[in-house]
């Protein structure tokens, strides 16, 4: 099947995607976990909990695909849940400051934010530096 696979895989074998990858990966799946185990939740708390997980946990995996595999085909999913991982931190954090939580909950969901928006960025930058997708600078 030509066009399936980047004749290239070496634009995605970046540690940046790798770590992407798993960071996402082990601490959203995680999370499905204990979003399943949580028996304080009702069901449409239970969703609502699942969504960014799901989209994370799989993204993530999506990532370390990417990374294995190559193929151009996964850098415009990879990149949107990028973006999605950098729109969702700040947010998420704001609120979790604002919450009145402890401090340990909060410090760990800060250095959460911290670096997955950090390896969101790198990888965003490696998929600009190998023209996978676009920097939206005209030249």
């Amino acid at each position: 099947m030509a066009g399936v696979v980047d004749p290239a895989p070496g634009r995605f074998r970046h540690w940046s995607i790798l770590a992407f990858g798993a960071w996402n990966a082990v601490i959203w799946l995680a999370r499905i976990r204990n979003i399943a185990a949580d028996d304080s939740l009702g069901t449409g708390g239970r969703a609502l909990w699942l969504v960014p997980a799901v989209v994370f946990g799989f993204g993530g995996l999506l990532a370390i695909a990417a990374w294995w595999r190559g193929g151009a085909a996964l850098a415009r999913p990879l990149t949107a849940v990028v973006a999605a991982v950098v729109l969702y931190w700040p947010v998420r954090t704001v609120l979790i400051l604002l919450d009145g939580r402890s401090m340990a909950f909060r410090l760990v969901h800060l250095v959460l934010a911290v670096v997955s928006v950090g390896l969101a960025v790198a990888v965003w930058r490696r998929l600009q530096r190998t023209n996978l997708i676009s920097s939206g600078a005209y030249r």
